[in-house]
């Protein structure tokens, strides 16, 4: 295992060359999908859902002690293929991440059955990470390798899943792609689940107002966000085979 404390030096040494008007950055991710794990029994729509593998860009905007992270296609789009593959990074509205590295982000629109911003959810960071000493460079950054499992809510049970990070010390700042950071350095690339995000472009800057905190009429754990759609769409089934008796 690496030694951690001289990895939090390390960031903490970098971090004091920053000034403040350098603690803004815009970071470019692609989204690629493992096309052997794609899990569809329809052909065609697999097929679809392939092609778009390093055509779908993610940006993460970094402004001292915040972040946010946006899809950057439209999750809205009618390219249905596209979606599911946005989908798949269990991304679902804008994700906002505070100062303690928590996260806050809106219900989906495209559950009609809520309104739009009827929710704010909040979800916790993830901070058991394992940081191994294995190591690589990612376009000429030197990245080590970290390990935790997070938990998927959106099936049927709620299952683990192993997250694997790659994160470069040299950049202090301990953000990433969806809702995984609080690593000692930002992360470069990160793979679970069939899909994989790789930061592509790095800039030392932010346009204005790129960065928007989520407001939402009623607050929510994402636990109980999930449990909420699942018990509507339960609650909808019964009607509907209610309905069916008359």
């Amino acid at each position: 295992m690496i030694n951690k404390s001289l990895l939090f030096l390390t960031l903490f040494t970098f971090a004091s060359f920053f000034g403040q008007d350098n603690r803004k950055m815009t970071v470019l991710y692609k989204l690629f999908l493992e096309e052997d794990k794609i899990n569809f029994k329809n052909d065609d729509v697999r097929n679809a859902i392939s092609l778009e593998s390093g055509n779908l860009i993610f940006k993460l905007y970094i402004n001292d002690s915040v972040s946010y992270f946006i899809e950057n296609n439209g999750i809205s789009t009618e390219n249905l293929p596209a979606k599911l593959a946005i989908l798949k990074t269990k991304y679902i509205t804008p994700i906002y991440c505070k100062a303690d590295k928590s996260f806050l982000f809106n219900n989906s629109p495209n559950f009609r059955f809520f309104n739009n911003n009827e929710y704010l959810i909040s979800k916790k960071s993830i901070s058991d990470w394992v940081i191994t000493d294995e190591s690589k460079m990612i376009d000429g950054n030197l990245c080590y390798k970290a390990i935790t499992t997070d938990i998927d809510y959106g099936g049927r049970d709620k299952k683990e899943y192993q997250i694997t990070a790659w994160f470069c010390p040299k950049i202090p700042f301990s953000f990433g792609p969806v809702y995984y950071g609080n690593l000692p350095g930002l992360i470069l690339e990160i793979n679970y689940l069939d899909i994989k995000l790789l930061a592509t472009k790095i800039e030392y800057r932010l346009e204005v107002n790129k960065i928007n905190k989520p407001e939402g009429q009623k607050m929510i754990t994402i636990s109980d966000y999930y449990s909420k759609m699942s018990s509507t769409i339960n609650e909808l089934m019964k009607e509907v085979e209610n309905q069916k008796k008359y």
